[in-house]
């Protein structure tokens, strides 16, 4: 059984299709040893988040997320049931995003690195010089070492 990491915080989100007013799909939470249960809030996510990557909480009910493939960075008000999206670029393969302050890094597979800042409709891209083809999946900000770390 793999090892989990602490559970900070008691959300689940759950992407199903909406349709005709009324759920289609399943979801569910696996048994985690110390999660607890009578603390889990559920939300459906509109459809315009089902390809969605790099989820990252900005505050308790706050959510960014970016398009897996279309250069849309997305903040998710979970409790009003509002999104607010802003393009920063167009048609790529967006893996995760790091946010630093105000400002969002995104990875792209290829391990180009887009810095988005407020208001957030277009970025900086960073390209780093790698040999041979890789695919990049994990991008991590270390604060004590003000150093962004791609793996």
């Amino acid at each position: 059984m793999p090892a989990y990491p602490q559970i900070i915080t008691g959300f689940v989100i759950t992407m199903l299709s909406i349709a005709c007013g009324s759920s289609t799909g399943k979801s569910f939470v696996p048994a985690i040893p110390g999660y607890n249960e009578k603390e889990r809030q559920a939300y459906v996510l509109a459809d315009e988040l089902l390809e969605v990557s790099g989820i990252s909480f900005i505050k308790d009910d706050v959510l960014a997320a970016i398009n897996d493939e279309k250069g849309t960075l997305f903040f998710v008000h979970l409790k009003k049931d509002s999104i607010n999206s802003h393009k920063f670029k167009g048609k790529g393969d967006y893996e995760v995003l790091v946010k630093v302050d105000s400002v969002y890094y995104i990875i792209e597979s290829n391990g180009n690195i887009l810095e988005v800042k407020p208001p957030y409709t277009e970025s900086t891209e960073y390209k780093p010089k790698i040999k041979g083809k890789v695919e990049f999946e994990s991008l991590v900000w270390y604060q004590e070492l003000n150093k962004l770390v791609f793996i």
